[in-house]
């Protein structure tokens, strides 16, 4: 039996794993293709925001080992952010 588009919906949002995106992308109904394209969608929007962020704390990191940025405070919230991912 086949998921119903909000259960394959649902189960996007909880990471699926390789096979599973395999056998969605074999399901010929149209909404099972949008929900796919919109996952694919946010992936690679959140791919962008991380490879932003690990730039940018790249060069803080070079800021903060010249002991021009010591905020103790920044730091942890890097940590917490990057916790996340």
């Amino acid at each position: 039996m086949a998921h119903t588009i909000a259960q394959i919906k649902a189960l996007l949002k909880a990471e699926p794993s390789a096979e599973t995106l395999k056998k969605l992308q074999d399901d010929p109904r149209k909404g099972v293709q949008t929900a796919l394209k919109t996952y694919y969608k946010q992936k690679e929007k959140q791919a962008q925001k991380l490879v932003k962020f690990k730039e940018r704390l790249r060069l803080e990191k070079q800021l903060w080992s010249k002991s021009m940025i010591q905020s103790s405070y920044l730091k942890k919230n890097v940590r917490n952010f990057m916790t996340r991912f």
